[in-house]
């Protein structure tokens, strides 16, 4: 639903700017894409819920009296469904974890060094990573999860035998690119 999006803003949140990921997947195919208020001065926000719901009811429940009412997402509001359904979709398995297959290539200089890293995940978890410039094994990150890379810093100290900064400075710009 756009009601008064900023379309130019939108269109470019949703391009990728990056050329170094690479999927499997289709490429999106560009649909026109408009604001319902320049179609209508008269609709808000309120208004389309109660269209849709409106619509909806009609559809799928003709006959049948209807109360709306609007639901907190609370544990205090006593509808378990409705809370349940909100912490799937908060959920990391929710957001990342049905995520195709991707290639990331990455490069960047540091003072001590340039370091080029090749990762491949899949459903959010790293599942191939090359590493040049910098000591440590290409396992040392596979199946931690993409973009986070969590415990990451303890897995990478046991390995590396040079200057602990070097990782905090990788790490830091590796979850930056992510």
């Amino acid at each position: 639903m756009l009601i008064n999006a900023q379309l130019d803003r939108l269109g470019n949140l949703l391009r990728n700017t990056k050329t170094s990921l690479h999927t499997k997947g289709v490429e999106s195919v560009r649909s026109p894409v408009a604001n319902l208020a320049s179609s209508s001065s008269t609709i808000t926000h309120d208004l389309f819920i109660e269209c849709v719901t409106r619509a909806f009811r009609e559809k799928y429940y003709p006959d049948d009296y209807w109360d709306d009412q609007v639901v907190q997402v609370d544990s205090k509001s006593g509808n378990e469904f409705v809370v349940k359904g909100a912490e799937e979709l908060r959920s990391w398995e929710w957001r990342f974890g049905q995520t195709p297959e991707f290639t990331h290539d990455m490069h960047t200089s540091f003072s001590w060094g340039d370091v080029n890293v090749h990762l491949t995940s899949k459903r959010g978890l790293i599942t191939r990573c090359q590493i040049k410039g910098l000591a440590i094994p290409d396992t040392s990150l596979v199946g931690l999860r993409y973009g986070t890379l969590e415990t990451a810093e303890e897995i990478l100290l046991k390995s590396y035998t040079g200057s602990p900064s070097y990782i905090d400075q990788f790490l830091t710009w590796l979850r930056r690119e992510m």
